[in-house]
């Protein structure tokens, strides 16, 4: 029975359901959103999904972001040291000076250091330099000295300028 039914006139209308059929009694078995008295139990939420993969994941990036800002920026500081060492190896040597003039700046050439070990079979640890002076720019090649003095970085080292090579002094 409609409780709309039972109130015609001016009430009527606002009592119906606007989608139609109106009120539903409550006791009505046709009607899904009845209470009644055996209602179900709520069954349980899904149990929470692990996150163990995503934090192994997340783990494992930031440890290689973590590992690569520290050896990058510990490589970025050792490679400055070595050519500030050897900017100043290079600033009192006489052939650098006569050729190249007043020593500017000075860059690792790992290729050139590639290349020369490749064509002279050396062995040691070789290191290439790029050096810009006042007078012209030229690659200072030579092996690393294994009891590393100061101010004497380099061994039979060469400077390489327009095509040209002169042994540096010891």
């Amino acid at each position: 029975m409609q409780i709309a039914s039972l109130f015609p006139g001016f009430w009527g209308p606002i009592l119906s359901n606007p989608f139609g059929g109106g009120f539903q009694d409550p006791t009505n078995a046709s009607n899904p959103y009845a209470a009644t008295g055996s209602a179900q139990p709520f069954s349980q939420p899904p149990p929470k999904r692990s996150n163990v993969i995503l934090w192994v994941v997340l783990g494992v990036v930031g440890t290689a972001v973590a590992a690569s800002c520290c050896c990058g920026g510990g490589m970025y500081f050792s490679v400055g040291v070595l050519s500030n060492e050897v900017k100043n190896q290079l600033a009192q040597d006489p052939v650098i000076q006569q050729h190249l003039g007043d020593v500017k700046s000075v860059s690792v050439n790992i290729m050139a250091a590639a290349e020369d070990k490749q064509k002279n079979n050396r062995g040691g640890n070789v290191l290439a330099f790029d050096v810009q002076g006042s007078k012209a720019s030229g690659v200072v090649v030579g092996l690393q000295d294994p009891q590393a003095r100061p101010g004497h970085f380099l061994i039979n080292a060469r400077l390489k300028v327009n095509g040209n090579e002169f042994p540096l002094s010891p």
